[in-house]
């Protein structure tokens, strides 16, 4: 169940440098952030292997200000 209304203050970019992260250390082999013109992140895809087959995953980010 998603969490509605939660807000942290925490900024963006090191929630994103920690999931990174655990991305790489979980095999990714490829990361992408993406921003707007504002400089905000606006999504975050990655690649990983499984198996023999690459899978590359795109997840938007969800903001609010």
């Amino acid at each position: 169940m998603p969490l509605f209304n939660y807000t942290t203050s925490i900024d963006p970019h090191k929630t994103i440098a920690e999931i990174q992260q655990m991305l790489a250390r979980a095999g990714a082999e490829a990361i992408l952030t993406e921003f707007d013109d504002a400089g905000n992140i606006v999504a975050l895809s990655f690649k990983m292997k499984l198996g023999e087959q690459d899978i590359s995953f795109a997840r938007p980010a969800i903001t609010r200000w």
